[in-house]
Formats: C-alpha cells, sequence, structure tokens
C-alpha cells in the first residue's frame, strides 16, 4: 500500500508517496514505530488540526492527535517508505536477514520451537519471523 518515489523537480529533491504518507502519532501503529526509531516529523497541515478534524461528515476518524509525515533535515517529507527502511535496517543490524522477492512456498512449525521456511527447493531454519504480507 505504501510506495514512494524520489524525484528531483526545479532542482528541489522531494518524495513523493502514494498510499500511505501520514499518521497520527496516538496510533500504536505506525507512530510509536516512527517514535521509537526517532524520525523527525512535522504536521501534515500546516494549521496542525486534531485528526478528526480532517475528515468531513458522515466520516470519522477515531485519533485525535494532528496528523503528521516524516520530514528530512530540511522539512521535506521524507517518505514512509523512510519508517518501513528504518525498521528493516534495525532488523538486519540485530542479526536478522532479509528476503525481498522470494516465494515463500511453506511455513513448518516445529516440536523444537523452530520454524522451517521453505523457498522452493531451499529452506531456512529460524527462532523468529516476522512475515510482511499483502492484504
Amino acid at each position: 500500500r505504501t510506495y514512494s518515489h524520489r524525484l528531483q523537480a526545479a532542482g528541489e529533491w522531494f518524495t513523493l508517496d502514494v498510499g500511505a504518507y501520514r499518521f497520527s502519532p496516538d496510533m500504536h501503529l505506525p507512530g510509536d514505530v516512527i517514535n521509537l526509531l526517532g524520525f523527525k516529523t512535522a504536521c501534515y497541515e500546516p494549521s496542525c488540526p486534531p485528526a478528526s478534524k480532517e475528515f468531513p461528515p458522515p466520516f470519522t476518524f477515531n485519533y485525535t492527535a494532528p496528523l503528521r509525515r516524516i520530514v528530512d533535515e530540511e522539512g521535506m517529507p521524507a517518505g514512509y517508505v523512510t519508517a518501513i527502511r528504518g525498521m528493516v535496517d534495525q532488523i538486519l543490524a540485530s542479526g536478522g536477514q532479509l528476503f525481498l522477492g522470494a516465494n515463500l512456498t511453506d511455513l513448518q512449525a516445529l516440536h523444537s520451537g523452530e520454524v522451517r521456511l521453505v523457498f522452493g527447493s531451499q529452506s531456512v531454519l529460524t527462532k523468529m519471523v516476522l512475515l510482511n504480507l499483502p492484504r
């Protein structure tokens, strides 16, 4: 659902987001993750209204904190992908592995508590698994 594309226009670099691009800090996910990773954020709207005020009737929004977006050092939108990359960097720094574009064909919970991930004719044995699956 999130697609961020970095591009340049009129000599300025910026990130264009399609899909998820703003969040309310009182959303536990992603708000807590973005806060934990320490990314700089700014209000999405200049007036910084409560999130519940940004939706016209009859729509409702269950969050109250103003909607925010991740920004770079210059205050320009850094893209929602920044949080995703930050989580991946933390996983890799902790010894985790990332398999992009891998075709997971089976997942086997073993009696030992480990999990076997099967990718066609290859498999990986692990104690923890985080799967990011599309809806």
